[in-house]
């Protein structure tokens, strides 16, 4: 029998979409630190991937040390994926300092009137780096597949 192995990234992703599916209402605030957690527990499940990819044994290090004839594309291929896990990291992280922003501001109450929580620019943000991490998970998986069935005795033949 074959395990199936859970993409760790499974739950925080789906954790932030249903934080963005949540309508604000009256409480901002409350809003606000929900999305936090769940943009927390994404932050950590990224840099959890891009420590297991990046491990001397992790799947960026198998595809570095191919044994094929097309490793100038292949190195070029993995050094793009290395370079979207520090993208994806820095722009969650940003976003992470923003919703910590509107979260301090909420709680002082030092807006004075103007508008605090720009649900659109917080949606659309986190739909962006959504969107990009799956397709560096898809990017990931076809690079590892292309690899493995190239890479075994009597593959392609």
């Amino acid at each position: 029998m074959v395990a199936i192995k859970k993409d760790p990234l499974e739950r925080p992703t789906r954790l932030m979409r249903e934080a963005l599916a949540e309508k604000v209402q009256d409480n901002e605030l409350e809003w606000v630190e929900r999305f936090s957690r769940a943009l927390d527990c994404l932050i950590r499940a990224i840099r959890e991937h891009v420590t297991q990819a990046e491990a001397p044994n992790g799947a960026l290090a198998t595809l570095a040390n191919p044994h094929q004839d097309a490793v100038a594309t292949l190195d070029r291929r993995v050094r793009h994926l290395r370079t979207e896990h520090v993208q994806l990291l820095d722009d969650a992280g940003s976003l992470a300092l923003f919703i910590e922003s509107i979260r301090n501001r909420l709680l002082a109450k030092t807006f004075d009137n103007e508008a605090l929580l720009d649900v659109d620019l917080i949606y659309g943000l986190s739909d962006e780096i959504l969107t990009r991490l799956q397709e560096h998970q898809k990017a990931e998986t076809k690079l590892f597949v292309e690899v493995v069935s190239t890479d075994e005795p009597g593959a392609g033949d």
